[in-house]
């Protein structure tokens, strides 16, 4: 597929009309990318004050619980302080009429302060309060009657010693009972006061609803308390209305704590409209933002696009005029091409003559100079026997240059045949054509491999390597060592090796490291071509410890 060409004039429009389309579109996306960054933000900003509403609220729920619970604390604490002052009221009338008038003044105390009295001596003899006694029993040692379990409830009692407080909790109806002992100032007698039977549960559930109705509800702190009773299913504040409410559920999102032990929700709600309002500021507070963020946005759009206008009608203006200018430039330079284009084409061909000579002469130097030598060995020993033979040689050195010429007449012909051929073949018939002296060793190796290619072009590139590894040998003695294997052959020869700048450029047309009398640099460039553009292969050079290695990959 083509690329298309753009003219001034497809410039000429990109320039004044891409600028503003990118610029309105650009306008819309940061408008877009903006509110869209805000309403993240506002959203991120209510979420994190809803949550820190929640913890807050966890917080103020904790510290109210545990002032209550202190403030139940309180109450008992003055409850004990009661019954403490009752037994030494006692005692003191004890002290000035022993045990006559105390039964009087006990009666008296029982039925105006709700207090119990149990009256024991050392020798766990009760005078007054056996009932009690036996409750306590039976707190103790889960309800066993015998008055041995009784006796050793008044010597647990004594054992605590003068001046004890104690409290008696009754695990199973959730109850409890305070109680104060002292002994006589002769020691005789054990006189103890009991509250009555309270329930736990009823104490911390008034003190609770004592305690919302004594802190009213406040809009500005933003939240109230509330109590939910689920073993009798009421509420009680649960709508910020101090009262009792029947059958309300308690909602799961709701914040509270379960008191277990006394089947009660203590909860916190925050106040609806006082949420409302801070939800309410930060969406004004974020729309104002938005509103400054268009305006600012709008400006420098319609900067930008003030200045785009002022720039495409100077585009405008000046590709008018090197519109002008170029018209008449370009048919100048078209007549200038045409005759630099005629030009080329001639040098283009005598450069192609040049080198299809240079190719030929290249590839005659070799077996004209044999011919030369087998003429010459034939002038010296002409001997009917011997000259058959050198005969034969010289017409295979006469046939090798002229199916050279042919091959080079259709060496860039694309009707070219392609067949099947012997490279183990094609190589041996390439060193038969080689004339080597004495002093270099040739062996072939390898396995017979069949290829479809140009026999003769193949056989052509084998015999460039192979002379200029007989070049590279010299006088001194060596080998030429020629491996086919799986479509790859390596030819390696034992001359020197090469620099490696040499060997880089080893295979571009014309580099040659010979005299000119010896080289043209178009033997290995030719050997490239065959291997790698008419056979679709691949040839490198490596240098090795010994030599170098020609590496043909088909």
């Amino acid at each position: 597929m083509s690329k298309k060409i753009y003219t001034l004039s497809d410039i000429e429009k990109i320039l004044i009309y891409v600028p503003p389309i990118f610029l309105i579109i650009l306008t819309i996306l940061s408008v877009f990318v903006t509110y869209a960054v805000l309403d993240y933000r506002k959203d991120s900003k209510i979420a994190l004050m809803t949550q820190k509403e929640i913890f807050l609220n966890q917080k103020y729920l904790d510290n109210y619980i545990e002032e209550t619970h202190q403030k139940i604390n309180v109450s008992l604490s003055k409850a004990q302080q009661e019954l403490q002052k009752s037994v030494h009221l006692l005692k003191g009338v004890y002290s000035t009429t022993r045990l006559k008038s105390l039964a009087l003044h006990i009666k008296d105390i029982e039925e105006k302060e709700n207090i119990l009295f149990v009256i024991f001596d050392k020798d766990l003899k009760i005078y007054h309060g056996e009932k009690i006694a036996k409750n306590i029993q039976r707190l103790i040692f889960n309800q066993k009657p015998d008055k041995k379990y009784l006796e050793l409830t008044l010597l647990y009692i004594s054992s605590q010693g003068a001046d004890s407080s104690l409290s008696w909790r009754d695990e199973i109806d959730k109850t409890i009972q305070l109680s104060y002992f002292d002994k006589t100032p002769d020691g005789e007698f054990f006189i103890g006061a009991f509250s009555l039977v309270d329930s736990l549960r009823n104490l911390t559930l008034d003190e609770y609803v004592r305690s919302i109705v004594n802190t009213p509800s406040n809009t500005k702190r933003g939240y109230y308390f509330w109590l939910y009773d689920y073993a009798k299913k009421n509420s009680f504040n649960i709508n910020n209305r101090e009262n009792w409410e029947i059958a309300t559920t308690v909602k799961p999102t709701n914040t509270y704590r379960n008191l277990i032990q006394y089947q009660l929700y203590i909860g916190i709600t925050a106040d609806p409209k006082a949420l409302k309002d801070k939800q309410n500021k930060i969406i004004t507070e974020f729309d104002t933002k938005k509103r400054f963020a268009l305006f600012i946005i709008s400006l420098i759009s319609f900067l930008l696009l003030a200045s785009t206008a002022l720039f495409s009608n100077f585009i405008k203006n000046r590709f008018q005029t090197y519109n002008n200018q170029l018209e008449s430039i370009v048919e100048e330079e078209i007549k200038k091409n045409e005759q630099k284009q005629k030009l080329l084409i001639q040098q283009n061909r005598l450069a192609a003559m040049g080198e299809m000579i240079g190719a030929i002469a290249h590839q005659w130097r070799q077996p004209l100079n044999n011919i030369s030598l087998i003429i010459h060995f034939i002038k010296d020993n002409i001997k009917e026997n011997t000259f058959d033979s050198f005969l034969a040689r010289a017409k295979e050195q006469i046939n090798y240059m002229s199916q050279t010429i042919d091959d080079f007449r259709d060496f860039h012909k694309p009707s070219k045949n392609s067949e099947p051929f012997d490279i183990q073949e094609a190589i041996k018939s390439a060193i038969s054509i080689l004339h080597v002296s004495n002093n270099i060793t040739i062996s072939l190796k390898g396995t017979h491999l069949y290829i479809d290619g140009y026999k003769n072009e193949f056989q052509q590139a084998i015999l460039n390597i192979l002379s200029n590894a007989k070049d590279a040998i010299g006088k001194n003695d060596g080998t030429i060592d020629i491996i086919v294997a799986d479509k790859k052959i390596t030819i390696h020869n034992s001359g020197e090796e090469v620099d490696k700048k040499i060997l880089e450029k080893m295979f571009e047309p014309y580099f040659t490291t010979k005299s000119d009398k010896k080289g043209t640099g178009i033997g290995l460039y030719m050997t490239k071509v065959i291997i790698e553009d008419n056979m679709k292969g691949e040839i490198y050079a490596t240098n090795e410890e010994d030599g170098i290695t020609f590496t043909i990959i088909l």
